[in-house]
């Protein structure tokens, strides 16, 4: 009876030290897709804003006198070419994609959590069910579709996989 208590004990602590292995690559993305979701952000502003100044500016310029028309004819063009690489980068949909796989992953942290709160009853298949679905839910989140701005969003991996 010894030695089933022991490999018991030894199951656990294998599946214990995965859902740590789990959490840590958890993290470790949370950490990579908050750090897109900013960059992604901040391109938008540094893109967006300068391109509506320029457009504002130039309209102003243009309507003004006769003589600043080839001026504003230039800030217009500089306008266009900021909104277009705006556009063409998608930067919000970018950085709504990062935001989502981020909160992706702290909900799956928070999972991990919650089952080495459980595992704490040493019930081996209870743990090895949690496992499974914890690590499929992580390849759920892997294969989070990107989703350009102004498209329907897929639903979060963990609606889909109460489906």
């Amino acid at each position: 009876m010894s030695e089933t208590t022991g490999e018991t004990g030894g199951q656990l602590r294998i599946m214990r030290s995965e859902l740590d292995e789990l959490q840590a690559h958890a993290e470790r993305q949370l950490r990579q897709q908050a750090r897109y979701a900013k960059v992604w952000y901040y391109a938008d502003l540094v893109l967006g804003l300068p391109a509506v100044v320029l457009a504002a500016v130039s309209g102003a310029v243009g309507l003004t006198s006769a003589d600043g028309r080839v001026p504003a004819a230039f800030l217009a063009i500089a306008s266009a070419a900021l909104a277009a690489a705006t556009r063409f980068l998608d930067c919000a949909g970018r950085g709504a994609h990062a935001a989502r796989r981020r909160n992706a992953w702290r909900g799956l942290i928070y999972e991990v959590k919650l089952a080495r709160i459980s595992s704490r009853s040493g019930d081996v298949s209870a743990l090895h069910a949690d496992l499974k679905r914890l690590f499929d839910q992580a390849q759920q989140v892997r294969t989070l579709s990107y989703t350009p701005a102004g498209e329907p969003v897929p639903p979060p991996p963990s609606e889909t996989s109460q489906q």
